[in-house]
């Protein structure tokens, strides 16, 4: 494996936690991370490895998240949330793949097949959120990204098969739903800082699908 891979992975492994973090409930850590600008300059460095598009994204919507971080209090970010994710409201943008998929039978076995895949890797979700939840499918990627880096470095091919073989199945069967998410994020969204996750992470996930070479059922690593 070479160090560009490695870098790859780690980077990978990183923006996943990030995403997860975004998307998960707001709290004061988080706003505080948000009010400096080292916050921003550590995302950088999480992105460029990665290319596409997501370097410009965060060099265009830093300033603007940045500033709205210093203005705005806890409540306002906890307020937009709830406003925007909350199923109950009428501009709701579902955070859960389920929501998403047509059909309450194929929603169930769609649930049972990811609680299978987190069992296999000794994964247990949170009680608080489902198991296809945006942030708990991107906290299982940066997991998964972080196992196949170390079986890498442990010379482990059964491993690292393993960890890729569940990322595929994770961004095909359960990530695809994002373009629509951030269509819906982009319409109903008030503040820079969800439009701006929701457009790192339809961009990161395209790149993922190009990685995996979904398409043609092989990947690229």
């Amino acid at each position: 494996m070479t160090t560009t891979a490695i870098d790859t992975l780690t980077s990978r492994a990183l923006l996943y936690k990030l995403i997860a973090t975004g998307f998960d409930y707001p709290t004061e850590k988080l706003l505080m991370s948000l009010s400096t600008e080292e916050y921003y300059d550590g995302f950088v460095e999480v992105v460029t490895p990665l290319g596409g598009r997501l370097l410009e994204i965060t060099k265009a919507a830093s300033k603007k998240v940045l500033q709205e971080a210093r203005l705005e209090k806890l409540e306002a970010f906890e307020i937009e949330y709830n406003r925007i994710f909350q199923l109950s409201h009428v501009d709701a943008c579902p955070l859960t793949a389920s929501e998403y998929m047509k059909g309450e039978s194929r929603q169930a076995m769609a649930v049972a097949q990811l609680r299978g895949l987190y069992k296999s890797f000794g994964v247990t979700t949170r009680p608080a959120r489902e198991p296809d939840h945006l942030s708990i499918l991107c906290e299982f990627m940066s997991l998964l990204c972080a196992k196949e880096s170390r079986a890498h470095n442990a010379g482990v091919q059964q491993r690292v098969d393993d960890c890729v073989a569940a990322q595929t199945i994770v961004i095909e069967d359960f990530l695809s739903f994002v373009p629509l998410f951030q269509k819906a994020v982009s319409a109903h969204a008030r503040r820079e800082y969800y439009l701006w996750m929701a457009a790192v992470t339809v961009e990161f996930i395209a790149l993922e699908r190009e990685l995996f070479l979904l398409s043609t059922g092989s990947h690229k690593r």
